[in-house]
């Protein structure tokens, strides 16, 4: 008889501590999961972050190299200006679809911030504000480049020649990857 209430004292025992063995357990492997889980989203978005900076860090070399490319150009009198060189010789924000020799065509034009589609004219009655953007599209490691040039031209009232702008400069330069 002391022998069947030494056996079930123990396993009145082995029940209460197989559970708290078991609950420690699943709470120690729980918490490892927990931290793996928070350490490889921290690798997935060191990884984000450094693709983005290498895109960024790669856009801007490009962004330079085409001004490099735009000034060895006007520095071999082939262009009067680096606008020349973005806009070609004949202007190609004045009549549509045409692409310049250095590969810019026009995305969008706006006179007096008012967008222009078909045939471009200037009001002789008013000054006239125009704002270029010329867009040229390259393929680079499976990424499509664009870039992208903001004109400004201003013309005093009165004027209706293109050729005769009081103020003519480049509002922006820059490079995205789609």
């Amino acid at each position: 008889m002391k022998n069947s209430k030494k056996i079930l004292k123990n396993r009145g025992i082995a029940l209460p501590l197989t559970l708290f063995v078991l609950t420690t357990m699943i709470w120690i492997f729980s918490i490892h999961l927990i931290f793996y889980k928070n350490e490889t989203e921290s690798v997935i978005e060191l990884k984000n972050y450094n693709n983005k900076y290498w895109n960024i860090e790669n856009l801007s070399d490009l962004a330079e190299y085409e001004i490099f490319k735009a000034d060895q150009a006007v520095n071999k009198n082939e262009y009067r200006d680096v606008l020349e060189y973005f806009e070609g010789h004949e202007k190609i924000w004045i009549k549509q679809n045409l692409i310049s020799k250095s590969g810019y065509s026009v995305n969008w034009i706006k006179k007096n911030n008012i967008l222009i589609e078909g045939e471009l004219k200037l009001s002789p009655n008013q000054k006239n504000i125009l704002t270029i953007q010329l867009i040229k599209k390259a393929n680079l490691e499976n990424l499509e480049i664009h870039f992208k040039v903001n004109i400004l031209y201003e013309y005093q009232k009165g004027e209706v020649s293109f050729e005769k702008s009081s103020e003519r400069k480049i509002i922006d330069f820059g490079v995205e990857c789609l």
